[in-house]
């Protein structure tokens, strides 16, 4: 059966991008329609990771030991909207890679291909850039972090009104990642793109996640948690429902790619 994305439900699975922990195995990633303006969400956690390394050239002595909390400079943000095989450029001149040295060796993601790397060129075409406000400031992408009041409070994702917030790992992620000792039905801290305000005090540097309870908690930027990320599709993609009751992005000729990596990086004012 043939349809748009915007005539589809919320809280409706599509498979569409693949992913993997390691590079060589990518597996389908599931998602979740999240609202009636075509954001989704990845039904579960697919990777476990830092959001920002440390920085050991950086003079502020908290990033250097803990990593940047700031979503806009984060290696994270830049992973997610990379689809080549070296995804790292510098965000600013102290930047430094997740490598073995700056961030768990378990974790390390300097040497993954970018997260868009496995998608097929019409599902990069399907998507449109988002913005989100963090600090005040306008962050654009096509791929991104949920915020803390799209998940929890009033202002939710429609999706999460009827459904619980607290995603599990996928089954990818528990099978390479596996030092993080959860179980198929444990539950899986995810980050958040909101950061923690410098005006408060001893919280200062920290970047935001969903803890395993479902509140927002605090984590170091080089410490690892889950990856959840959020795009947003234009309302007219066609949509096909398969056998399995999941819906594909139904294949379509592309001109031309949305974005050349330059201009993705560009989105993200890493030049």
């Amino acid at each position: 059966m043939n349809m748009t994305v915007h005539s589809i439900k919320v809280g409706s699975r599509f498979m569409f991008g693949r992913y993997g922990v390691k590079n060589e195995n990518p597996r389908p990633v599931i998602w979740l329609k999240t609202d009636e303006d075509c954001r989704m969400i990845t039904e579960d956690a697919i990777d476990y990771i830092c959001f920002d390394a440390k920085e050991p050239q950086n003079e502020n002595i908290r990033i250097r030991y803990i990593g940047n909390c700031q979503y806009k400079l984060s290696n994270l943000l830049c992973l997610l909207n990379s689809d080549g095989e070296q995804w790292y450029r510098p965000a600013h001149q102290t930047d430094a890679p997740p490598s073995v040295r700056n961030t768990n060796r378990w974790e390390e993601y300097e040497n993954h291909y970018g997260f868009l790397y496995h998608f097929e060129d019409y599902e990069i075409e399907s998507i449109l850039p988002d913005s989100i406000t963090i600090g005040g400031e306008a962050v654009t992408s096509l791929i991104r972090l949920p915020i803390a009041e799209e998940i929890l409070g009033p202002r939710c994702f429609k999706l999460f009104r009827r459904k619980g917030i607290r995603p599990k790992a996928s089954e990818d992620m528990n099978l390479n990642r596996g030092h993080t000792r959860l179980s198929n039905n444990s539950y899986v801290d995810f980050w958040l793109a909101d950061y923690i305000s410098p005006d408060n005090g001893s919280r200062e540097g920290y970047a935001s996640i969903i803890s395993r309870s479902g509140s927002v908690d605090i984590k170091n930027p080089a410490e690892s948690s889950g990856v959840r990320p959020v795009c947003r599709l234009k309302g007219d993609t066609p949509a096909i429902l398969a056998d399995d009751g999941i819906y594909r992005i139904q294949p379509y000729q592309v001109k031309q790619n949305i974005f050349t990596e330059d201009e993705l990086m560009n989105f993200l004012g890493i030049k």
